[in-house]
């Protein structure tokens, strides 16, 4: 069933495209929640929400334009307010760590040590900054699927893709020091 298929289903009141919805997006949706909440448990809730906001407005939704954009619109927004509103911080990068280099015991405290930095340094940015950070590097949406999925301006991602890399970047080299300046930066 394509997502327009499973649209009009659910807008006929057929369960079984809401399913076929779920059934797709469902991962992509908790990635999404999670990298803007950090919080495993506030990204099930938010996923569960936005599924039932999906539910509730289906009749909102074109079937004739992708499904994709508008969930991860409600999925993101709400994973921002949940975030403002608990204001619970969780680590967002458990997706990058690699495994240890069992030969390289040094190489590994420092990955740690990065990750750590990097991390807190994540965890510091405005709300709006980290969803659309984690819309670029983490599902790899181009600004203008990430203006798509967010109901935001064009120019409004790339302010604050552009707000959020200049914020991580200061943060990174006031708390990591030559650590980060010197085994990240000089890597670029």
């Amino acid at each position: 069933m394509t997502d327009s298929e499973a649209v009009q289903a659910l807008q006929r009141g057929d369960q079984r495209g809401l399913e076929a919805l779920v059934e797709r997006y469902e991962l992509r949706a908790l990635r999404s929640a999670y990298h803007v909440t950090r919080d495993p448990e506030s990204a099930k809730d938010v996923v569960a929400d936005a599924f039932l906001a999906v539910f509730e407005h289906i009749d909102g939704c074109d079937p004739r334009r992708p499904f994709e954009p508008w969930l991860l619109r409600i999925v993101v927004n709400r994973a921002i307010s949940i975030t403002r509103r608990v204001n619970r911080y969780q680590k967002v990068l458990s997706l990058l760590r690699r495994g240890p280099e069992r030969n390289d015991p040094e190489a590994e405290v420092l990955r740690n040590e990065l990750h750590s930095v990097l991390a807190e340094a994540v965890r510091s940015l405005p709300a709006e900054e980290r969803a659309a950070l984690s819309l670029r590097y983490f599902l790899d949406l181009n600004e203008g699927e990430i203006a798509e999925s967010l109901g935001w301006p064009l120019g409004t991602v790339k302010t604050r893709l552009h707000r959020g890399r200049a914020h991580l970047r200061k943060k990174l080299e006031a708390d990591g020091g030559g650590l980060w300046t010197t085994h990240v930066m000089e890597g670029d």
